[in-house]
């Protein structure tokens, strides 16, 4: 899903300026950062990207939809085909990891064996199978992380975001979290991502959107987290040095210690760096072919990727077959009256 902001401000009673004349085009299938100190306006975005919030002046676009003009009664429509992960993941504590997710699609009235299919697929997708039939209390936190972002993909979004998602998480539960971010932008899903984590950031190179008070400074291809970052704190400082030498001579040991910060991180972060390129160079993605599609000319064009090194394909009835083999006494449930409905699938390498 492409999302574009049209001179976009936006403005809370009585006057707070949370956004200043905000104009970017996202385009379908990136991976987008979302950096900025606490008040920037980075959630303001993401909740005017959801239409949560409208914007005082411009436009927001999001696929086909004018955002401002939008009717209510379509909004329900539209979310359906957005994925929202929060920071602290807003799982229902009385609920399995199974029926968390389940149950979005219920709510949708979705056929129950489709449900039961797909829940089943994002699940392993995410690494929780065992941990399926627990609830969210007997989970990690990077576990919840990934119920929440597994409960995103139930409906096969174009658009995932990402609020925090690696916010209260240790460095391998992130790098964990930041593979499947990777592989869900890497089937084609456009993913915005706000953060406040310099590592991930500076290793895991992608497109970077610095805010600044409510306006966009920065707007970077493969770009990192520190240089910006630091450009203000030699403004701020530049301004404490003309009115008042105290402040800025504290201002001056403030720098130095961040500078100092600044060098550890990046020396710490390139020890990381060939960490998360092999979580890259590692990534499997499942694509899935539309009933009516020609699969053998889809699997033509995945091999002429460049990044794609192998192809496996499954028929309708492997998939199935694979299924009931893991559901093992289970497997019942997965006799589908008529006609198979799990299209062909290809898993790549």
């Amino acid at each position: 899903m492409k999302i574009s902001f049209s001179g976009v401000s936006k403005i809370f009673e009585p006057d707070i300026v949370a956004l200043r004349d905000i104009n970017l085009d996202i385009k379908k299938g990136e991976f987008v950062y979302i950096i900025g100190a606490t008040g920037s306006g980075k959630s303001t975005l993401l909740r005017l990207i959801t239409r949560e919030l409208l914007p005082t002046r411009g436009n927001v676009y999001a696929g086909d939809y004018d955002l401002r003009k939008m009717r209510k009664a379509d909004i329900p429509f539209y979310r359906r085909d957005i994925g929202l992960v929060a920071q602290d993941f807003k799982l229902i504590p009385t609920l399995t990891v199974y029926d968390n997710i389940a149950f979005v699609m219920e709510a949708m009235a979705v056929p129950p064996k489709i449900v039961e299919y797909r829940t089943n697929e994002v699940i392993d997708q995410v690494g929780l199978w065992r941990r399926r039939f627990m609830k969210p209390a007997q989970l990690s936190g990077g576990e919840q992380q990934r119920v929440a972002i597994a409960r995103a993909l139930a409906n096969s979004p174009s658009l995932f975001i990402a609020d925090e998602p690696t916010g209260n998480l240790d460095l391998k539960t992130a790098s964990d979290v930041m593979k499947i971010l990777l592989a869900i932008n890497a089937a084609g899903v456009t993913v915005v991502m706000s953060t406040h984590n310099q590592i991930i950031v500076n290793s895991c190179r992608q497109r970077v959107i610095e805010l600044d008070q409510g306006r966009l400074v920065r707007d970077e291809q493969s770009g990192g987290y520190g240089m910006t970052t630091f450009r203000y704190i030699l403004r701020d400082m530049g301004r404490l040095l003309f009115h008042h030498w105290i402040l800025g001579l504290l201002t001056l040991i403030t720098a130095a210690v961040m500078l100092w910060i600044l060098g550890i991180t990046t020396l710490f972060s390139l020890n990381i760096e060939n960490l998360l390129s092999r979580l890259e160079s590692e990534l499997v993605v499942q694509a899935y072919v539309k009933k009516d599609a020609d699969h053998n000319q889809a699997e033509q064009k995945i091999r002429e990727l460049n990044s794609v090194y192998d192809v496996k394909t499954y028929s309708p009835s492997e998939s199935l077959a694979k299924l009931q083999e893991k559901m093992g006494n289970q497997s019942g449930v997965l006799d589908l009256p008529g006609e198979n409905p799990i299209p062909w699938k290809f898993e790549i390498h």
